[in-house]
């Protein structure tokens, strides 16, 4: 594992998004020699290694995130994401492409595990302009400076995939939340191989984490992730399975 670093090329045009840092798109030169497209963010230095670390876990544990770059522009290291040329869900909702929102949302296991992963990261910030979804309603996932949000015993704040599952189920029921709970906590075990000492070792090398941060990163992570079912319990309102049986 390398961390991935580029350089401007040309003069990157920023995007009108309502987003609270602008982001630009251009043209970034990696390592390897070949020029992509990429989208840039001139964000804070932790910030960076936010985006960084937790792009590289989602591709760790089985989900999507485009490639993330450490990347020069003109003498400013910012953060760039290589473009994975996949409309956003906000894109698709103002097409009017109806039926590939339709099959990403009806894509259970992929909406469970995603909900399970924000968990572990501590994502409030999940919305349409985040998520990227393909022709086949598989999800690429973008934008992750926002995570590691609540103290690492705490249940994010606004976990967004659970409350599109939770919206699912009429409030009282406990019988069927009960039922979602188990589908999402299928995805616990997942997140189980993410080397995260791996990917803060390697971001700590090229002095993007400093010492105490890399620590805290891999306390945090790993804390999550060890926690992760009583923190998803505690976000769906599971205090009992007594009596209860899910085989159904």
């Amino acid at each position: 594992m390398e961390v991935n670093f580029g350089t401007v090329t040309g003069t990157p045009k920023p995007l009108s998004l309502k987003t609270a840092n602008a982001v630009y798109v251009g043209q970034i030169i990696l390592g390897d020699g070949s020029s992509n497209r990429a989208y840039i963010k001139r964000i804070s230095p932790d910030k960076i290694a936010i985006e960084y670390a937790i792009a590289e876990l989602t591709n760790q544990c089985g989900l999507s995130s485009p490639k993330p770059v450490i990347t020069n522009w003109y003498g400013d290291v910012v953060f760039a994401s290589v473009d994975a040329n996949t409309p956003s869900l906000f894109s698709l909702a103002k097409m009017g492409d109806e039926q590939t929102i339709l099959r990403a949302i009806n894509n259970t296991e992929t909406i469970n595990k995603v909900a399970s992963f924000d968990e572990v990261i501590s994502n409030p910030d999940r919305n349409q302009q985040n998520i990227l979804i393909k022709g086949d309603g598989d999800v690429i996932l973008i934008d992750h400076e926002c995570a590691l949000s609540s103290d690492k015993g705490r249940p994010t704040d606004k976990n967004q995939f659970l409350e599109l599952l939770k919206g699912k189920i009429h409030p009282g029921d406990q019988v069927n939340m009960h039922r979602a709970f188990k589908e999402i906590e299928k995805h616990v075990s997942a997140f189980e191989c993410i080397s995260t000492s791996d990917v803060a070792n390697l971001l700590h090398s090229v002095n993007i984490l400093n010492h105490e941060q890399r620590n805290l990163f891999i306390e945090y992570i790993d804390f999550r992730v060890a926690n992760l079912t009583q923190l998803l319990k505690q976000q769906m309102g599971i205090t009992s399975q007594i009596g209860l049986n899910f085989s159904a």
